[in-house]
């Protein structure tokens, strides 16, 4: 069972608690699209590291859902994966998009290279609407530890993960907290955090149960896609089947509270 953001070949051992980064991406494009966001985007550019699968997510995942949408990729800003992050190569991006009035990056990288991207950007007085998804934490609020706090004023994206101030964790989300993690408590972020590896760890463990007294892979498996649907502590339905391997089953916009909580914060239905 992995919680990465992996791009792999979903094969029948894998479960994933994300999306797929095709997913990810064209959930983004369609949650802003029937917010009415995309519409005020004169020039749309992506930003990201030319990770293994990176291309092929945007090509089969984040091109058609904009072409759907009505818009198109404008300026293509990936740059080569290396770790430490090539600044250089960043700041000739940030560049590029400034002289060609790119007004909406979608940043596609982790919080490492948006973080790099957005630092050259306050640098270069460069100030783009950002677009990001769950797809490499990016929608968690520890970006700002990594970017300026003034370059994600206009920051939307699309997220399957619970958000302040709603909704609290469960019932059962909170005796998993007070039993395993009770440091967490009096922090939103760290109580969100916690619930969700509780039922991590729930889900596994109806899965072992569910292979029976001597489990195999293949009972394993089974039990697994057996689960159906089940509502994680963020509120958004979930569920595992046969020809499904991956949590999410529902998104919604979010944006991020600059001036409030300095956080992602939920907008509107799933």
């Amino acid at each position: 069972f992995t919680v990465t953001n992996s791009n792999a070949s979903l094969n029948d051992n894998i479960f994933l608690a994300n999306f797929m980064w095709e997913e990810a991406m064209r959930s983004s494009v369609r949650v802003l699209d029937e917010a009415g966001e995309l519409d005020g985007f004169e020039r749309v550019g992506v930003f990201g590291p030319l990770e293994p699968g990176m291309q092929e997510a945007i090509d089969d995942g984040l091109e058609p859902a904009l072409e759907e949408a009505g818009t198109e990729i404008a300026v293509d800003g990936l740059i080569p994966f290396g770790v430490p992050v090539d600044n250089a190569a960043v700041a000739a991006v940030v560049s590029r998009f400034k002289s060609e009035d790119v007004d909406a990056v979608f940043a596609v990288g982790s919080f490492f290279y948006n973080g790099a991207f957005m630092t050259e950007a306050q640098r270069q007085d460069y100030h783009p609407t950002y677009v990001m998804s769950d797809m490499s934490e990016g929608t968690d609020d520890l970006i700002l530890a990594f970017a300026p706090s003034e370059q994600l004023a206009n920051a939307i994206g699309a997220s399957w993960k619970g958000k302040v101030p709603e909704p609290a964790p469960t019932e059962a989300d909170q005796a998993c907290i007070d039993t395993y993690a009770p440091d967490a408590r009096g922090s939103v972020t760290q109580e969100i955090g916690a619930a969700q590896i509780c039922e991590l760890l729930e889900l596994t463990r109806q899965g072992l149960e569910g292979a029976g007294d001597t489990p195999t892979r293949g009972g394993f498996i089974e039990a697994m896609e057996g689960i159906g649907d089940f509502t994680p502590s963020g509120g958004g339905q979930g569920s595992y089947g046969p020809d499904n391997h991956t949590m999410p089953d529902q998104v919604r916009l979010v944006r991020f509270d600059l001036a409030g909580c300095q956080c992602w914060s939920s907008e509107g239905a799933w």
